[in-house]
């Protein structure tokens, strides 16, 4: 699933991404369970060659109510507007899985795995979520996050 957010600014400036307000309100209802997505395309016109978007858009509570994803995207919003997202640093992976992903899991041994990954990410590249495709993509320096703890 892409979670599908931006600012306001980038519709005007890109076409492929200036949904018409009505399927835009469509969207809002499409609750998997009750109703299918509103699926429609985007296309830009205005250059050669032809751009086009492909949307299927589900009510945008699914991704509202997740806390975590909330606060990594409205973190990362506020220092792009404030152009200054080289100050916004989340150290974090998407490769954890089974019982080590549990935030219920509170013993020592597993304490001590999470403290044993936070180690190993400090020396792995500087990563930022990519809200159009939903994945981690590293940035465009290839700075450690240990490194950019520190400038």
């Amino acid at each position: 699933m892409m979670w599908v957010f931006g600012p306001w600014n980038q519709a005007k400036r890109d076409p492929i991404d200036n949904a018409p307000v009505e399927l835009v309100c469509q969207a809002t209802s499409a609750s998997p369970t009750y109703f299918p997505p509103v699926e429609f395309t985007l296309t830009d016109t205005k250059k050669e060659p032809h751009r086009g978007k492909t949307f299927r858009l589900i009510d945008g509570s699914l991704a509202i109510n997740n806390p975590v994803y909330m606060v990594d995207l409205n973190l990362s919003l506020v220092f792009q507007s404030d152009k200054a997202a080289a100050n916004y640093l989340r150290i974090q992976t998407d490769r954890l899985t089974g019982s080590f992903a549990s935030i219920d899991t509170c013993g020592h041994e597993h304490l001590s795995q999470v403290t044993d990954l936070g180690k190993k990410l400090l020396d792995e590249r500087v990563m930022q979520r990519d809200f159009k495709t939903g994945k981690l993509v590293p940035v465009a320096d290839g700075i450690t996050n240990r490194d950019a703890l520190y400038r």
